[in-house]
């Protein structure tokens, strides 16, 4: 998969821009609040269906501006894929996929694939376990677009849940609703944890061997979805999901009123991650969780070409300087002649000399593109 041509319009602090990549290395290169974090951002856009940085679209509207547009051209094996994104203050936003409105955004979204490696992905490794739900949900979704629908449900589920939870702590009566709630929460919840359950069962395994070669072989990774209703990646049935956290919820429930909310379920759920057998959140150096979040980022892009039969875009906003340079080189290396990369970086220094070699360089300038 390779992005031909792109057009941006009031995106951030890009006015009307466009683009023409190399297929293999792109640098893009500029200085701190150029624009170059949100050239990548806009490619991520269309990938995702919303800001990968999880801001709000009205966000990344130019100041004053009344719409922004996304245009993209992508190749794939296929053929040619066209995309044209709007957004307007007044009336939200529609994708047209070569031409035909998408009846909803998210039917268009895992059409172009891309995985998005920013500085703060470093933190899936110490940092809370949303994080490393929502780095599941998201490359879930990317490969299964109803899967998002699936997410926003069970956490609106979750939500009436809560409310008439502390409700039943002076209402008898409110607490026999919660069988309702609980019905349609296991339903829903059930094939969510199932879907993760799955993904994580294939990618702890890429993951370890691309961990291996990057740490030069002297660490092993290990990779489980930890639940807390008890169920592994060994039983994915939906109908085991569903017995196992309708029981658990059952037995919660009297400290679930007590404390106002629901202590078990896939969002209380967390990725654990082992470095030779030692919790990496409690012991790994910063080096390691830095690999670490690489081993994840390549199996998330392995994930998606076994799944698809191409390579996804891969975008690495600003983390070069973040990797020492073995890891700098043998990451480029991996790439070359098979992903389409977009790199951001304030310089040149500490960009192998190999890589640059074969590089597109783009600069960036006050929103500017040459």
């Amino acid at each position: 998969m390779h992005l031909n041509h792109l057009h941006l319009q009031h995106f951030r602090n890009y006015r009307d821009d466009q683009l023409f990549p190399g297929k293999g290395l792109n640098i893009v290169l500029g200085d701190n609040a150029q624009g170059k974090s949100n050239l990548l951002e806009a490619i991520a856009y269309l990938s995702f269906g919303r800001s990968p940085r999880g801001v709000n679209d009205i966000h990344v509207l130019a100041w004053e501006a009344p719409f922004f547009i996304i245009e993209a051209e992508i190749q794939e094996n296929s053929g040619n894929l066209s995309f044209h994104l709007i957004y307007e203050r007044e009336k939200g936003k529609k994708l047209l996929v070569n031409g035909v409105p998408q009846s909803r955004l998210h039917d268009g979204v895992g059409i172009m694939q891309a995985v998005w490696f920013a500085p703060e992905h470093l933190a899936l490794v110490k940092g809370p376990p949303l994080g490393r739900r929502n780095f599941l949900d998201l490359h879930i979704s990317q490969l299964n677009p109803r899967f998002r629908s699936l997410v926003q449900q069970y956490r609106q589920l979750l939500m009436q849940r809560n409310h008439l939870l502390r409700q039943a702590r002076s209402s008898v009566a409110v607490s026999y609703q919660l069988d309702v709630w609980d019905e349609q929460l296991v339903e829903v919840g059930s094939r969510l944890l199932s879907s993760r359950l799955e993904t994580v069962q294939v990618m702890k395994v890429v993951a370890a061997e691309a961990h291996r070669k990057y740490s030069g072989g002297e660490e092993q990774l290990e990779v489980s979805y930890v639940s807390t209703i008890g169920a592994d990646e060994k039983e994915k049935d939906v109908k085991f999901i569903k017995s196992l956290f309708a029981s658990r919820l059952a037995e919660s429930r009297r400290q679930d009123i007590n404390q106002g909310v629901t202590l078990v379920g896939p969002h209380r759920d967390d990725l654990h991650l082992k470095i030779n057998g030692r919790e990496s959140r409690l012991y790994s150096s910063q080096g390691q969780q830095r690999t670490i979040a690489l081993s994840l980022k390549v199996a998330e892009m392995e994930l998606i070409r076994r799944k698809t039969g191409e390579y996804p875009l891969l975008l690495l906003d600003d983390v070069l300087s973040e990797l020492d340079l073995h890891r700098r080189e043998q990451l480029l290396k991996d790439i070359t002649d098979t992903v389409q990369c977009f790199v951001s970086a304030s310089t040149r220094e500490g960009i192998p000399l190999a890589a640059l070699k074969q590089a597109e360089i783009i600069n960036v300038r006050q929103g500017k593109l040459s």
